[in-house]
């Protein structure tokens, strides 16, 4: 997602662009929470619309997409027929997956979908700068202000594209369908197979069915196919816009976690989703609570089997030794190399810090794909700093476990910068670099810095460092004149 952000608060203007990694520097209260916020919560608004949309657009243009491949190539009648085979002693459905397809879809008249998507968005520009005067500003209405975001580069549609497809039947009778682009991004949808019209609504019901019987209660082929085409062209409309907006799925690690990490349970006891939260809290805490909650409760659900689904012992040189899971799906102690165990109550405030860290790569679902990290070498010594670069470094580069993370990283540590800043004149990391500063009217924008064969220079820490230096040497001198 490309975004121009204008009159945020005291942010004058800000034009932000994902990728990869994404480090904004900035000094305090310079304005880097106010605007990740603000991303954050306008891909959820957009992301939480895009079945609307893609329907929408569906409806209107479905005619013009063509899906180049043949019916045959599925295999579906193979499937069909030989449904009861596919069951097991328990009369369940065994998951049945059709090999992934490559083709190419076509579209005709690109330019009238292109335009359609972007008048779609556009009409819901005025209730996201509400709701981000309400949920980021914390205005009411009467207190609107002059905030204003326009979307930049908007997806566009063109002839020709290539896209997978996944087909398979999971254990309760439902065909699913998995659209993949080039690039990786994913979606899906399910479809019943059970036809509405033989009343079989539950799959405990085929218990009640003759083997032989069973063709009869599901949806004829001929129809099934329809389906699937429709399916296929509003997820083909909708990875579109996942190209664009990114995963729905966001990891949002505050500063004030540090804060929360103590009073999540006091502040979320009456919250049984995000928008029930009533009480004034800022945005980035409520996203953190939510998830945090959510991994708790989940965690908690298959606490024996957790160390078995550990995605990763990176984060365990930063602990200090092996992380081990309690009964209820909490970290309980560190195990260390030498045999010794440190138990939670005595944990260091890094190592209560880093907790939170351990939901970016674990299994438990929702996996999360956009990660914003804000001040990630608080409470971190040099060393330890350095050790989480390495992490991060390690994270974004591992080819086989192709997760596809997109991190933002917030600092003002001229140091941990400066480990990250190595990683990338060593290119081992690419990013966009940005600098919040501050103007002389106390208002701030967003500097996109360049980079250059020495990485990238930051103005904030440049001009404090020279500072600092000279004023040293001054001292320095004088000392000397004194002797």
């Amino acid at each position: 997602m490309k975004v121009n952000l204008k009159n945020l608060a005291h942010i004058k203007s800000a034009e932000f662009e994902d990728e990869q990694l994404v480090i904004i520097l900035g000094d305090n209260g310079s304005g880097k929470t106010l605007m990740l916020e603000t991303i954050s919560l306008l891909k959820n608004y957009y992301s939480d619309r895009l079945d609307k949309y893609a329907a929408e657009m569906k409806e209107k243009f479905g005619e013009s997409i063509n899906l180049n491949f043949k019916w045959e190539d599925l295999k579906l009648n193979k499937i069909l027929k030989s449904i009861g085979e596919v069951m097991n002693e328990d009369r369940k459905f065994f998951t049945r997956p059709i090999k992934g397809l490559t083709f190419g879809v076509s579209v005709s008249k690109p330019q009238n979908l292109t335009s359609e998507l972007k008048t779609i968005l556009d009409s819901e520009k005025e209730n996201a700068i509400d709701k981000v005067n309400n949920d980021i500003l914390l205005e009411t209405k009467q207190e609107k202000g002059d905030f204003s975001f326009s979307l930049q580069d908007t997806p566009r549609f063109f002839e020709n594209a290539n896209v997978k497809l996944n087909i398979l039947i999971n254990a309760t009778g439902k065909l699913m369908i998995i659209l993949f682009d080039e690039t990786g991004n994913t979606v899906r949808s399910t479809i019943s197979l059970f036809d509405k019209r033989s009343n079989l609504f539950d799959e405990g019901d085929l218990y009640l069915i003759q083997e032989e019987e069973l063709d009869s209660f599901f949806v004829p082929e001929q129809e099934l196919q329809e389906m699937i085409q429709v399916e296929i062209k509003k997820l083909f409309i909708k990875l579109k816009l996942v190209s664009y907006f990114g995963p729905k799925n966001i990891l949002y690690l505050p500063s004030e976690r540090n804060l929360l990490m103590d009073n999540v349970f006091k502040n979320a006891a009456e919250a049984t989703e995000l928008n029930s939260i009533e009480y004034k809290q800022r945005y980035s805490e409520k996203l953190f609570n939510y998830e945090y909650l959510r991994y708790k409760h989940i965690s908690g659900q298959i606490s024996g089997i957790l160390d078995k689904r550990r995605y990763s012992t990176a984060l365990d040189p930063l602990f200090g030794g092996k992380i081990v899971y309690g009964d209820d799906g909490e970290v309980s102690k560190i195990e260390k190399e030498d045999g010794a165990k440190i138990k939670r109550e005595l944990f260091s405030t890094k190592q209560n810090r880093l907790i939170p860290f351990l939901m970016i790569e674990t299994r438990l679902p929702p996996s999360y794909d956009y990660i914003i990290i804000e001040e990630p070498e608080a409470h971190l010594s040099l060393k330890s700093m350095k050790e989480l670069v390495n992490y991060l470094t390690s994270l974004l580069n591992d080819k086989k476990k192709n997760l596809q993370k997109e991190i933002i990283l917030s600092t003002h540590s001229d140091v941990f910068f400066a480990f990250l800043n190595n990683k990338i004149i060593d290119n081992q990391l690419e990013a966009n670099v940005y600098e919040m500063k501050i103007c002389e009217d106390e208002t701030s924008i967003l500097e996109k810095k360049e980079r250059s064969e020495y990485g990238f220079q930051v103005d904030l820490f440049t001009d404090l460092l020279k500072e600092l230096y000279d004023e040293t040497f001054l001292i320095q001198q004088k000392e000397k004149e004194d002797e």
